[in-house]
């Protein structure tokens, strides 16, 4: 194991993978609220690296427990 996955290991106590899967559902939360105006849920997905919505959008609800929908209605401009 490379150092750096140590640190992630150790210090979040998940795997890379779900490290960086993590940050990039953090990134297209913070694209819906910021720039909901301009961006579809897909789009904002998307953007982020995300290509099978369905596991998208359970991924999303099971960390935010909330839809990307229902944080797209909070962006404003929206709701």
């Amino acid at each position: 194991m490379v150092g750096s996955e140590m640190c992630i290991r150790d210090s979040y106590e998940v795997s890379v993978h779900a490290f960086v899967r993590i940050c990039r559902l953090h990134l297209t939360r913070e694209l819906l609220l910021e720039h909901g105006s301009g961006l579809t849920v897909t789009e904002a997905a998307y953007s982020c690296g995300f290509n099978h919505l369905g596991r998208f959008s359970a991924e999303y609800k099971h960390l935010f427990s909330e839809s990307p929908s229902e944080t797209l209605l909070q962006a404003p401009g929206r709701g």
